[in-house]
């Protein structure tokens, strides 16, 4: 969708890395809890979720409002 929208050639390309780590980490999931394929799976799932939020809230300004939206809330919730 983002290819639709004028996307830069390396924000594309960042995009099908973040989800080439996905992949990897859903077949890496199948393995047995606490092998080291299973803290693979987490770590590369971690990554591509930190990316993939950096993604967004760089290039799409409705996300940016929405999480800065949540912030707020969750700020004054806390006091």
């Amino acid at each position: 969708m983002r290819d639709n929208q004028g996307a830069l050639p390396n924000e594309l390309d960042r995009i099908r890395e973040v989800s080439a780590w996905l992949i990897d980490a859903l077949e890496l999931s199948r393995t047995a809890p606490d092998t080291l394929g299973h803290r693979a799976a987490w770590a590369k799932a971690e990554r591509a979720t930190s990316v993939l939020t950096e993604l967004l809230l760089t290039h799409d300004e409705s996300t940016k409002r929405l999480v800065g939206a949540w912030a707020e809330r969750l700020s004054a919730r806390a006091r």
